[in-house]
């Protein structure tokens, strides 16, 4: 992946196995309370701003405190088990649960984006109506129109070099076999297609097709890419094969061909002929200006499908230490002066201007500066220029294809295109902007300073500490779900041809160019181009004949000259005046190339970005203007589905068991306005205007035909009944890919076979289908998929229900459901551990309402236990999905890192641990002291143990009692 926009350490890098961390405070950090709070690291311990005695650290077992010997190892411990370890280190604060140290801002940064993603429900290569209708043998559709078309081009073409080697033979007297030309033909074109096909298609599209046809070929003009390569291929042929051809069709000997029914041969074909005929002719390869990268969408025909709205989240998880900014070492008892200058400086212009201007942005979520700034830079990246859609390109973000089995071709494209979100995040947003000023502008400068100092001791005397200065930073857990799925119609717009977009066009799209230009350098030149025409020109100049004029006037001064010394240049005057009209002209002629060059560059510019910048120009249109022009539009409103190979009579297959295409109904035809919502357009794709379809019931046989495509996303709901006395369960069922949107089955078993049977009925058992076990010991049976527990009876059946609801399921968790089954009932305790659980919440917020943090599995109620089991395979398509993004911010965290080496001697660090011990009794003492008073006061006794006499004035002899210390009689502790 990328690297984020100031971090230097990928998001793979970041990815801890099986998903998001549960941040904990390292062992071994022991901050003072109202203190800054510890910053969770990468497993280092992570010291705070003061620290209690250095060397008292958390201990993990009971183990009390003992001092090091010099030579390291540990002395014997005291014997005696008192709390004294235990009040320190609750003094010290050492048994408090320290967290984040920000841990309740994380909601604050959390932030959604949406893109978008588009399944046509026709191929734009798929036929308008059935070929097979009138007899035709030729398939409904190619699996590759293009590569079909090319291989045909190439097909033609070999055939007519074995009509050419015939024609050849028999005007040398031979008799040819048409069967020989036939098989002459074929046999070479399918060596060609083995080894080079492909291949050659793929290098073809590299080249560019303006400059193909710019090639001149005897009678050949303006000729097309594909007719060009096999031309190509006939030289080749005609030079190297030809005299082996007509040998062939002369003696029949296939022998003479081996050389050329070799890889070897096509190999070397494939490799020659791109260099001899397109490098070596000129041909160039990229993007040469005078063609689109990309073939625009026909405008023929209006397209239907499905928009995909994939929903990438945010999560704040906690705060780190980023980036080291600075370190200040500091040696026991020393102490530095650390300076911090923050300088503001403000720039301000005035000036007079008229502007108008209307902004519009459309975010969805909460966003944050740090966020928002990531997904701007991968938008740049992946080429959107942040406009009102991501529609990505032809291949990861696009599908046209109705299929069966599609479900789990959906499913790959799901999970492929939530890693490319998650890595290469990109922002949604619209931006309208219409801006016509003139500003005359005086600028002046204010600058203000804030110093801010402070002083950093080490307060300790035996050990060096480094105080760390690292930015914070904010560590974001991103996943992405699909959250929506909508009909809609794309709507081609015309883009004018690479040729036509010059002065002229730009001069007349001026308006919306100036406010979405792309690059802020070209405004000049654009500026330029609507205030001049392309070719001023340069005015007719009568200079010459006004210097010749000067000349003959300057002659008669000549002669009536009488002075003396030197003679005066009579000429200079017409000189001068012609050199000044050269200088003129050459400065104009400078500044028109000048011009031309920086045009030249913008129309490059406007070229390559030519999608942008159309859109800019559709999105000004006038909204009555753009419906008036779509309502002389018509676009089929019904649909039949025709499989690729005909069905066998008497059935009727579902778009979701096999492969076919929707063909639209003659006569059904409606105006373009009754289709669309006219709300809109909600974005763009390619050269298409983007709508939502009209919820009409008109246009039911249109939602019908979506229906079918937007099953691939459809939850269905599977129930399995066990007959009486079958003896398994049914652990978990998946529609995997179901045949229809409502479906039943009946599964039979027969002990005799081991196996499941799908009961059909009128048809006999020895007929029916056979349901196929999996590895994974999973049953599957037309596209259902079940996890059966216990050993089933002979005869029992199993009654499966399909029914698609109206809820949306994320492909890619079907397919994990179906690849991933729920644990047994024996397992679940295992499966479901404390981390486990933990983590399923940090993932699934909507597990999290539902468990408030219980992470125990055997204390929570079975409403709790079902909602686990429901959010299980979502837990782990977005932990396996999800990526770890830091993101570094402006602000620093400081932090404390101590010394490992103390630098005192050995008998001085034995003297503490002895003023320790002594303390230490002292504890003891005053806690029995204590506790003999607790007794005495408990016996009645109110003395104080400390005064050795008392004087009792009182005629009651009981007094004498309440003050006695005699401790001879006392209860004992």
């Amino acid at each position: 992946m990328a690297k984020n926009g100031r971090s230097s350490r990928t998001t793979k890098d970041l990815v801890p196995q099986g998903g998001p961390p549960t941040l904990q405070t390292p062992v071994g950090t022991t901050p003072l309370t109202a203190r800054l709070p510890v910053i969770p690291g990468d497993g280092a311990e992570i010291t705070g701003l003061m620290f209690g005695p250095v060397g008292l650290v958390r201990s993990t077992d009971p183990t009390p405190l003992t001092p090091t010997s010099p030579d390291g190892a540990a002395s014997p411990a005291p014997q005696e088990a008192d709390a004294f370890e235990g009040h320190l280190a609750e003094l010290l604060g050492l048994e408090s649960n320290v967290g984040s140290a920000l841990a309740g801002l994380d909601t604050a940064a959390d932030a959604t984006y949406d893109f978008d993603e588009y399944v046509l429900l026709r191929n734009l290569d798929d036929p308008y109506i059935d070929p097979r209708r009138y007899g035709s043998s030729e398939p409904l559709r190619p699996v590759q129109p293009r590569l079909a078309t090319f291989a045909e081009t190439v097909r033609r073409t070999v055939d007519n070099f074995a009509l050419l080697a015939e024609g050849l033979a028999r005007a040398g007297g031979v008799t040819v076999e048409s069967s020989y030309v036939g098989s002459l033909g074929a046999s070479l074109f399918s060596w060609w297609y083995g080894v080079c096909a492909v291949r050659a298609y793929n290098q073809l599209q590299t080249y560019s097709p303006t400059a193909i046809a710019q090639q001149e070929f005897k009678d050949l003009s303006g000729i097309a890419p594909n007719d060009y390569y096999a031309y190509c291929i006939y030289l080749i042929l005609q030079d190297r094969v030809q005299d082996a051809a007509i040998t062939y069709l002369t003696t029949k000997d296939l022998a003479t061909l081996d050389e050329f029914l070799s890889g070897d041969f096509w190999e070397e074909v494939n490799d020659t002929l791109f260099d001899n005929h397109f490098v070596k002719a000129g041909i160039p390869t990229g993007d040469t200006g005078d063609d689109y990268s990309f073939d625009p969408i026909p405008l023929d025909e209006v397209l239907f499908g499905l928009q995909v709205v994939h929903r990438q989240s945010w999560t704040l998880l906690a705060y780190g230490r980023g980036e080291l900014v600075k370190s200040i070492p500091l040696g026991p008892r020393e102490s530095q002066k650390v300076s911090v200058k923050v300088t503001t400086r403000t720039k301000v212009s005035h000036g007079s201007e008229e502007s108008s201007s209307y902004e519009r942005t459309t975010e969805s979520g909460i966003t944050t500066k740090d966020t928002a700034e990531v997904v701007r830079e991968a938008s740049n990246k992946l080429n959107t220029h942040a406009e009102a859609e991501v529609s990505g390109g032809y291949g990861p973000f696009v599908q046209a294809k109705v299929s069966g089995g599609m479900a789990s071709e959906q499913a790959g494209s799901s999970r492929d295109t939530k890693n490319r979100l998650n890595e290469v995040m990109s922002k949604t947003a619209s931006r309208m902007k219409r801006d016509t000023k003139v500003t005359v502008s005086t600028e002046s400068e204010n600058t203000y300073e804030v110093s801010r100092s402070s002083e950093l001791t080490n307060p300790n005397d035996e050990l060096a500490v480094t105080y760390l200065y690292h930015r914070l930073q904010q560590r974001f857990w991103v996943s992405t779900r699909i959250a929506e799925v909508h009909s809609v119609v794309l709507v081609p717009e015309a883009l004018p041809p690479a040729s036509a977009i010059d002065e002229a066009w730009i001069a007349r799209n001026g308006d919306v160019l100036v406010s979405s230009l792309l690059d802020p350098g070209l405004a000049g030149v654009l500026s330029a181009v609507r205030k001049e025409p392309p070719n001023m020109g340069l005015p007719d100049s009568d200079a010459f004949q006004e210097s010749a004029l000067a000349a003959i006037r300057a002659t008669d001064n000549y002669r009536s000259y009488t002075g003396q010394g030197t003679m005066p240049n009579f000429l200079a005057s017409g000189q001068q005046y012609h050199e000044r009209d050269l200088e003129r002209r050459a400065a104009r002629v400078s500044d028109a190339a000048r011009r031309n060059h920086q045009v030249d560059a913008l129309i490059a510019h406007i070229r390559r970005n030519i999608l942008h910048y159309m859109r800019a120009i559709w999105r000004a249109e006038d909204f009555d203007q753009r419906m008036q022009r779509y309502n002389r539009r018509l676009v089929p409103t019904q649909w039949v589905f025709v499989p690729d190979a005909r069905p066998p009579a008497g059935t009727m297959p579902t778009p979701l068991e096999v492969d076919g295409a929707f063909l639209p109904v003659a006569g059904s035809e409606r105006a373009l306005t009754q289709v669309i919502d006219p709300i809109g357009p909600i974005g763009y794709l390619f050269n298409c205007a983007v709508y939502r379809l009209r919820d009409d019931p008109r246009l039911a046989n249109t939602h019908q035909a979506l229906a079918w495509l937007r099953a691939a996303y459809t939850r269905f709901d599977t129930r399995v009944e066990p007959s009486k006395s079958a003896g398994v369960t049914v652990r978990q069922a998946v529609a995997v890919s179901p045949r229809s949107l409502h479906d039943d089955l009946t599964l039979v078993y027969r002990d005799s076979r081991r196996e499941w049977l799908v009961a059909v009925d009128g048809k006999p058992e020895d007929e029916w289908p056979r349901a196929t076990s999996t590895p994974g010991g999973a049953l599957d049976a037309l596209g259902v998929r079940l996890w059966i527990d216990g050993v089933p009876a002979d005869d029992a059946r199993l009654n499966v229900v399909v029914r698609a609801s109206t809820e949306l399921e994320d492909p890619h968790i079907r397919l994990t459901r179906a690849t991933k089954p729920l644990p047994a009932a024996t397992d679940e305790p295992a499966t479901f551990t404390e981390p486990a659980l933990r983590q399923m919440q940090q993932v699934v917020p909507e597990l999290a309402r539902t468990l408030r943090d219980a992470i125990d599995w055997g204390a929570l109620t079975e409403v709790q236990r079902q909602a686990v089991r429901a959010a299980y395979h979502e837990w782990i398509v977005l932990r396996e999905s999800g990526r770890l993004v830091p993101l570094e911010t402006d602000n620093v965290v400081l932090s404390l890192a101590s010394g490992a080496t103390p630098l005192l001697e050995p008998f001085k660090r034995l003297h503490r641990y002895i003023d320790v011990l002594r303390e230490r009794e002292v504890v003891r003492r005053n806690e029995l002291d204590n506790e003999r008073r607790r007794l005495l006061l408990d016996a009645g006794r109110l003395g104080d143990p400390d005064v050795d006499r008392v004087s009792i004035v009182s005629a009651d002899p009981s007094f004498a009692n309440l003050v006695d210390t005699d401790e001879s009689d006392a209860p004992h502790p």
